[in-house]
């Protein structure tokens, strides 16, 4: 049922197409050849292949994996006892995905798998200076992503969206891997041939390769770019036969009939961007609680005519809160900040900083008859319960201003405050996001910012950021207006309302943290089970009981049930409101989870969302760039108005109607 909900959801796009990869040159093995069309075909994400030097050759994929010779790979040890197939075979069976392998000209292996690693020799990893690279990395909480290694014993190694490198290595590969450093490209794949110094090196979508490798790789490479594809691999074998290979599953030329329509017509994706003059594309599909499947569509710069890939960050807007809000509540649970506390005693305790200033104002204090900071916790401050004003932030362009020019009105000439008393009303407040940012950065020694960044670094989500990109504007999604022109790049001076740039694929990865109850994706426990649960804590009205409860006839006067305690529960709407999130009921009565949380954003030339499932652990990130609504003179009333907004909603119409929600 879950595949065919994918199935129907891909059909619903008109983008169903046959996996994919490239092989040209015939010297590649023809096992392997048909192994990896196979499996692609099964919609098997290939992880690592990599030949020896003796020509065998292993492929390793989601829950599969495919020896040349099983018997070669049994009795390749190394300088060690354990065979790696058996390794290999060991990490399969109990579900782990690997990583990066790397094979040394004596046989010798490293293997990786999250925070897992395994060295056929210690002493023979240890003088090539690996082993302490490895061990530094994964200490930092870095996962390995790649490991080459040439004929000398000299190395490359991918992690944490950086490439390391050995003495030894060859100087137009090293001159290679620092171009790429300089330009902000986020390095993917490297590969040396076989008892050879011939090497591949790709980072971000730009290819570099030795001057006596088989141009092939680079001319595909490329060619892949032009139909959005990511290159995901690439094999090279000892006699110099090659292979690029894609695990992307979309083309942007076949067409199938469709299973679901298009709210407006049966057209597909691309011919829907183009109607709505979006630029970008960006989608991620949650299933069974894991990342099934990532797309991205369109160019990132459409005067540059440079693709949008799924490792190319979006501005997301205020789906910045519901990260923001997590990163929060992770200070909170390392007792940098209380959710609880007042924010007149935040106030007090740090009247010499910008909040203090802000906070001890004669229009804060004279506008205070009901002393209302003294209700406002930090938690109301993120449910937009605190009856704090300024709708959203907006973007500028750099310099950024500081939180305290937003405070006080420097900004925009609208100072942060009341609008009523806090725990009465529902109000939509990227102020409040104000003050709470503020009151991490001035309870965390070095700054919100890098606690923003750690946590989200914590949470694999290493092609996104809190911090300004305006040095790396070449990387991102760009603004564009209704004439295809870029807009200059922006800001949002308050990072947890509207300021993070994210991949849809990384905040899957927050998503999936949620569904793991503080897991994160590689394993890392970031909350406690009860920490991780305040994200799904209904906000109420100031004087509810809160008692336990299991029914609503359980409850007094105007309270009901909700997530086990008794309440007068803070809606938008039909919604329930949590830290940077929508909720929607029936919350479980054993887990007290709501079965569904989304949350949207929009600014210049940018709609986002994301709906998630809590109870079926599926659901959907997706991003537009584009402008965002525009109108014609269409005489097709529904028609009339275009833009990002519109085709993000088509996009989620189709994909609720294709799972059943």
């Amino acid at each position: 049922m879950k595949r065919a909900s994918l199935l129907l959801f891909l059909l619903s796009l008109n983008l169903l197409a046959a996996p994919t990869f490239k092989q040209v040159n015939n010297s590649i093995p023809s096992e392997l050849r048909s192994r990896l069309i196979r499996y692609l075909g099964q919609s098997r994400q290939m992880d690592v292949v990599t030949a020896t030097k003796e020509g065998h050759w292993l492929l390793i994929g989601r829950g599969v994996r495919f020896f040349s010779s099983g018997s070669f790979f049994d009795r390749m040890t190394g300088n060690g006892s354990m065979p790696l197939r058996q390794k290999i075979n060991e990490y399969i069976t109990s579900g782990r995905r690997i990583d990066a392998l790397g094979i040394t000209q004596d046989n010798n292996w490293v293997i990786t798998s999250d925070n897992y690693r395994y060295y056929s020799s210690r002493s023979k990893f240890d003088a090539m200076g690996l082993r302490q690279a490895i061990e530094r990395q994964l200490a930092r909480g870095k996962k390995i992503s790649q490991i080459a290694i040439a004929r000398n014993d000299s190395w490359v190694m991918i992690s944490g969206g950086v490439a390391y490198y050995s003495s030894g290595v060859p100087a137009e590969l090293k001159k290679a891997i620092l171009d790429a450093r300089k330009q902000a490209l986020n390095p993917r794949i490297v590969k040396f041939r076989p008892n050879s110094y011939q090497w591949v090196y790709i980072a971000g979508q730009k290819v570099y390769k030795d001057k006596d490798l088989n141009q092939g790789v680079y001319t595909w490479a490329n060619k892949y770019r032009n139909f959005n594809w990511e290159v995901n691999e690439v094999f090279i074998a000892p006699n110099g036969g090659w292979s690029v290979i894609s695990n992307n599953t979309v083309t942007k030329k076949r067409s199938l009939p469709e299973a679901v329509q298009w709210n407006v017509s049966s057209k597909n994706l691309w011919q829907r961007m183009e109607h709505h003059k979006a630029t970008a594309v960006s989608i991620a599909y949650i299933e069974n609680g894991n990342t099934r499947w990532l797309r991205s569509y369109g160019h990132a710069n459409k005067k540059r005519k440079t693709h949008a890939y799924v490792n190319t960050p979006f501005a997301i807007a205020s789906m910045s809160k519901a990260v923001g809000s997590y990163s929060i509540i992770h200070a909170a649970q390392q007792g940098i900040v209380n959710l609880d506390k007042t924010l007149d005693r935040y106030i007090q305790e740090n009247q010499f900083s910008y909040l203090g200033s802000w906070g001890l104002a004669d229009d804060i204090q004279d506008d205070d008859p009901s002393k209302r900071l003294r209700k406002t916790t930090l938690l109301r401050l993120l449910t937009h319960s605190a009856g704090i004003n300024k709708h959203g932030i907006g973007v500028r362009r750099p310099p950024t201003a500081p939180l305290s020019d937003v405070l006080d009105g420097t900004y925009d000439s609208t100072p942060v405050s009341y609008l009523a008393d806090a725990g009465t009303m529902y109000d939509y407040s990227g102020g409040g996001y104000t003050i709470a940012e503020s009151i991490l950065d001035v309870e965390y020694s070095a700054g919100s910012q890098r606690w923003l960044n750690g946590t989200i670094g914590a949470m694999g989500m290493n092609q996104s950021t809190f911090s300004s990109m305006k040095d790396k504007v070449d990387s991102l999604a760009r603004l564009h207006n209704t004439k295809g022109e870029v807009y200059f790049y922006r800001d949002c001076p308050v990072k947890t309302a509207g300021g993070l740039f994210a991949t849809a694929s990384d905040y899957s990865l927050f998503l999936r943290t949620l569904l793991n109850g503080g897991t994160t994706p590689g394993g890392r426990r970031l909350l406690a089970p009860n920490w991780n649960q305040v994200m799904f804590r209904p906000m109420y009205r100031e004087g509810s009981t809160l008692r336990t409860c299991r029914r609503s006839f359980e409850c007094s006067g105007l309270e009901t049930c909700v997530a086990g305690r008794c309440m007068r529960p803070i809606k938008s709407g039909s919604a329930f409101i949590g830290p940077g999130i929508k909720m929607h009921g029936p919350f479980d009565e054993r887990t007290r989870l709501p079965e569904i949380i989304e949350h949207g954003g929009a600014q210049l030339s940018t709609r986002t969302k994301f709906v998630l499932n809590m109870k079926k652990k599926q659901g959907i990130v997706v991003f537009v760039s584009g402008p965002r609504k525009w109108k014609n003179d269409s005489d097709d009333a529904s028609e009339a108005e275009k833009g990002a907004g519109k085709l993000l909603g088509e996009i989620l119409s189709s994909y609720r109607s294709s799972v059943g929600w």
